[in-house]
């Protein structure tokens, strides 16, 4: 491979004070890691080199804080206050102080986000509905029969799920149409977790 070809090519994309000789070496030996590293510094610059390694990979709590070098004898402290709440956008203020300034950014939380669209999909069934099928046991979902729409006939088979080696057919309980399938395949359903509902039986709806 070409050191030299490839340093060009890395700060014609980059920039020249971007790239290091310790960049050439990982872009060689590690493309794709290296690709991934660079789109991060693109987005967030590269002082984020500066965090300790602890503060990059877990969060602050409040009232936490850490001392940054950004250059030799050049340093700043940061301390957390406090996380605004989470906003429809997904993003949340955070407040906290730069050398004992205050100070406020937003932020995009998707870790956040991505935790409460999970939580709504594993809502719990209902029992008290005839039409609200839940898992009879916790397991994996290996099969999924159906989809919204559909219509099913009692006892039809809905979702297939495994369990200590074992494979489960989870039914409709009645006649139906699928209203809402909240499940994928290779989802771990906790026992009573909703695999989805329907229409029709008894008049009672899915939920």
């Amino acid at each position: 491979m070409n050191l030299e070809s490839l340093e060009s090519r890395l700060k014609e994309k980059y920039g020249n004070s971007l790239i290091t000789h310790r960049d050439v070496l990982s872009a060689a030996l590690y493309p794709k890691v290296f690709e991934e590293y660079m789109s991060h510094v693109m987005r967030y610059s590269n002082l984020v080199e500066k965090l300790p390694t602890r503060a990059f990979l877990v969060p602050l709590a409040e009232d936490e804080d850490v001392e940054i070098e950004l250059a030799k004898g050049v340093g700043t402290h940061i301390k957390l206050k406090a996380a605004g709440e989470l906003q429809p956008s997904g993003r949340r203020e955070v407040f906290f102080e730069a050398n004992g300034v205050p100070r406020v950014v937003e932020v995009a939380d998707t870790r956040t986000a991505d935790a409460l669209v999970k939580k709504a999909v594993r809502e719990k069934s209902d029992t008290s509905i005839l039409g609200s099928v839940g898992a009879p046991m916790a397991g994996s979902v290996i099969e999924v029969s159906v989809k919204p729409g559909q219509g099913v006939h009692a006892g039809q088979q809905l979702v297939v799920m495994s369990a200590m080696k074992m494979e489960t057919a989870v039914c409709a309980p009645c006649a139906g149409v699928v209203t809402q399938v909240r499940l994928a395949y290779g989802r771990v359903l906790p026992d009573g977790g909703s695999p989805g509902g329907n229409e029709g039986c008894q008049n009672e709806s899915w939920r």
